[in-house]
């Protein structure tokens, strides 16, 4: 009460109060009292201040999402000139072993190879003049993680592993491929996408699925021996018995791998028919 009356005199009458000589420390004082005595009159009747209010509000838990991963895959092998680059760098010379992260980049060059293992098992050969990038997201709630590449221009070899609930996915501007289990090849040039299946362990239903994202938008159940074309032109799409030249060019691509006692041996065809295996270590 004290402090209430010396702030209602300072108020209405501060020269006569002052006499002009108070420090205005002393005032500041006065001032900063009254106000902590006008918020425990507030909390006497039951009425929190609006700032102690606001701040006794519980935090909002946030919610789990999908996140992207990290160490998704490795290259497990390099001929010639391959590079890679994190996000928002730029290009450097890619080594065996370099661990990729989801939205990491890969490119090759001219009469250049790379093999990618991902964490699944899953293999990826991807040829000649090839860029591309790894993703992966793990689903915080169930664990279970999706994974693909996004291809800007080239071909890939796969072998993907079947992972029940999971997803695994190659894309491109003009089309999305979601495989089970399959080995077969994926190209993209200015003018098509070539989607071919040579093999699958899928249990049930198609191989995979391949899904326009231009024109019509279609979906196409493709089985073995079933390839899809794409003109990316005119949004046309064609889906029928693999020709002997697809079979060819998908073959040279081929890339199978198995994995036992720790690690992980990849077997492929070189370019002069050669077949070749590599053994790396299976990421944990």
């Amino acid at each position: 009460m004290l402090f209430d009356k010396l702030y209602m005199y300072l108020k209405h009458d501060p020269a006569h109060f002052t006499g002009g000589a108070m420090p205005a420390l002393l005032i500041a004082l006065l001032l900063a009292l009254s106000t902590v005595s006008a918020d425990a009159t507030e909390l006497k009747k039951g009425t929190a201040p609006k700032a102690s209010t606001a701040l006794a509000k519980p935090a909002k838990p946030a919610e789990k999402s999908n996140a992207e991963t990290a160490d998704i895959a490795i290259i497990a092998r390099v001929v010639k000139q391959v590079d890679y680059r994190q996000p928002k760098t730029d290009w450097i010379k890619a080594e065996r072993g370099k661990r990729l992260n989801s939205g990491d980049d890969v490119r090759t060059g001219e009469a250049s190879t790379s093999i990618l293992q991902f964490v699944d098992g899953t293999v990826v050969r991807v040829q000649p003049n090839s860029e591309l990038k790894v993703r992966g997201q793990i689903d915080q709630k169930t664990s279970r993680m999706d994974k693909g590449i996004d291809v800007t221009l080239g071909k890939l070899g796969f072998d993907v592993r079947r992972r029940e609930g999971e997803q695994f996915r190659f894309s491109s501007p003009t089309a999305v491929a979601s495989i089970k289990g399959t080995e077969g090849s994926f190209t993209v040039d200015p003018e098509r996408v070539v989607f071919t299946v040579l093999s699958s362990k899928a249990l049930s239903g198609p191989a995979a699925t391949l899904e326009l994202l231009i024109g019509n938008k279609q979906t196409f159940d493709v089985n073995v021996g079933e390839t899809v074309v794409i003109d990316t032109k005119t949004a046309a799409a064609n889906k029928h018995v693999t020709t002997a030249l697809e079979l060819k060019m998908a073959e040279e691509a081929k890339v199978s791998a198995k994995v036992e006692g720790g690690k992980i041996t990849i077997r492929f065809r070189t370019k002069q028919g050669d077949i070749k295996e590599i053994e790396v270590p299976v990421s944990k």
